[in-house]
């Protein structure tokens, strides 16, 4: 599977048609944002719009400039668009794990939480890859 993963776009047009055209030429069967496409949540409708119209599937989930609230309600009106904050996404051989926002603490409670549910799903798919898409680093 070939993938084009980005991150902090900011609502930066120039980034944006980097990606379009980069998505063109390397032709990826996923793309896969790790966030903060917004800047504090101003333009994140915009951006989504931009992004559903690239006509490719892209897993996403929210930086620390969008909440998991908005960026799911946003990226429901996009069949194309999906949101995986504390869920997965299965295509062929790859599990996608989802966990967005933070990135300013060395310890995330709610990870924690979360981090069992994901075990229990990577138990249960042990022949297949498993991407952790997060915006905070470990």
């Amino acid at each position: 599977m070939k993938l084009l993963i980005f991150t902090d776009m900011h609502l930066s047009t120039t980034a944006l048609k980097k990606l379009r055209l980069k998505t063109k030429k390397q032709k990826p069967d996923l793309l896969v944002c790790a966030g903060d496409l917004s800047i504090f949540e101003n333009g994140l409708d915009i951006m989504l719009n931009k992004l559903s119209k690239f006509k490719k599937t892209i897993v996403l989930i929210h930086g620390n400039h969008e909440t998991s609230s908005e960026m799911k309600k946003l990226c429901s009106k996009y069949k194309n668009l999906i949101f995986i904050h504390k869920t997965y996404y299965k295509q062929d051989n790859c599990i996608f794990l989802g966990f967005g926002g933070g990135g300013f603490s060395l310890i995330e409670k709610d990870f924690n939480k979360t981090s069992n549910k994901f075990k229990k799903i990577i138990s249960k798919n042990k022949d297949k890859k498993i991407i952790l898409v997060t915006h905070a680093p470990p």
